[in-house]
């Protein structure tokens, strides 16, 4: 699948290598990797480790505001798995074009994350909670308020 991230415009600034939190707008909850076997869900209504994440630098080899998320639960990368079309899920060791997103700084201060594996916005799927990759639009659905720890 080609790659539809374009760089920003300007600066901006990543914390790379900081533990996060990501709260998403659409239904207020925080994203959670849960016990780390099952896939992530926008459930937890308050952060705390399984909310936790570290953000890794990936632009040395995919580009500008590439990113990877390390789940604290199990120190797994977060991945769109099935090249998006399955829940995301913190289930692998070495991080790849799967475990990449594309950090966006959104004109309203929010955060949204566009999948390497296709190209897509992570957000909430229907009213299941779950993460996919599966948003072309930005929008409420796909974004996220950032705690840094």
């Amino acid at each position: 699948m080609k790659n539809i991230y374009s760089p920003p415009e300007k600066d901006i600034t990543i914390p790379i290598g900081k533990i996060i939190s990501l709260k998403v707008i659409d239904n207020g909850m925080w994203m959670s990797s849960g016990n780390g076997m099952s896939p992530l869900i926008a459930n937890r209504e308050t952060p705390k480790t399984w909310e936790s994440f570290t953000l890794v630098d990936m632009s040395y080899a995919y580009g500008p505001c590439a990113v990877a998320l390390i789940a604290k639960t199990n120190n797994m990368y977060v991945c769109a798995d099935d090249a998006g079309d399955a829940p995301l899920i913190a289930n692998r060791t070495i991080p790849g074009l799967w475990e990449t997103f594309f950090w966006i700084l959104n004109s309203d201060q929010t955060i949204s994350f566009q999948a390497g594996a296709n190209g897509f916005r992570i957000c909430l799927d229907g009213g299941n909670d779950q993460l996919f990759a599966e948003r072309l639009i930005p929008g409420v659905p796909a974004k996220f308020v950032i705690k840094m720890w």
